[in-house]
């Protein structure tokens, strides 16, 4: 099989496991029947429509990430280079991803003004935080790449023509990612951060 059908069939995989973590991540969260619950028993708390799009901007993170790497592994650097079809194919992963959140981000917040819902001093404190996290994972990827351009290409004095495009996807996903997981850090460690 040519790595491209690799490629295919890994991104295919990732689509599946990304929906089986949707429906385990989402569906433990989901309320329960009617009823009280017995005294003693923990008390489910819904999440907040912060943490929803958290988890959905990490989801969409890793798949597109990991749709990427292996559309450039399974071409080889070579290949990548000089094939403009597999260079296509990751700009419109990319493409589809950055699509993909932006329709998340657009969806959730149409759910929050519908129903009356605003974000608190919380959720704020839980953003501020989340910026901080997203900008140390940008700039530590940028530290990376600049440390390991370097010493690859050293003896070259040039980098390949596909790597700032990798440097930017990268970089980008990076923060993204940061951001999602600064969110989901903050509202899984408020109680050791602040009050109430």
């Amino acid at each position: 099989m040519s790595p491209m059908y690799w490629a295919l069939i890994g991104l295919l995989g990732l689509i599946l496991l990304g929906f089986g973590l949707r429906s385990f991540v989402l569906g433990g969260f989901q309320r329960g029947g009617s009823g009280d619950p017995a005294e003693g028993s923990p008390v489910e708390v819904p999440m907040a429509p912060l943490q929803k799009r958290a988890w959905w901007g990490l989801g969409i993170g890793v798949v597109i990430s990991a749709a990427l790497a292996a559309v450039v592994i399974a071409a080889g650097p070579e290949n990548y280079s000089q094939d403009r079809g597999t260079r296509l194919l990751t700009y419109g992963i990319f493409l589809a991803g950055v699509v993909g959140y932006l329709i998340v981000i657009r969806l959730t917040r149409g759910g929050e003004a519908a129903s009356g819902i605003l974000l608190d001093e919380r959720d704020r404190a839980i953003l501020s935080r989340a910026l901080v996290v997203s900008l140390v994972t940008g700039f530590l990827t940028l530290t990376a790449w600049a440390v390991a351009l370097t010493e690859v290409y050293w003896e070259a004095r040039a980098i390949p023509i596909d790597v700032p495009s990798f440097i930017w996807w990268s970089t980008f996903i990076a923060a993204l990612l940061g951001r999602e997981v600064g969110i989901l850090m903050g509202y899984a460690g408020w109680h050791s951060h602040g009050e109430g």
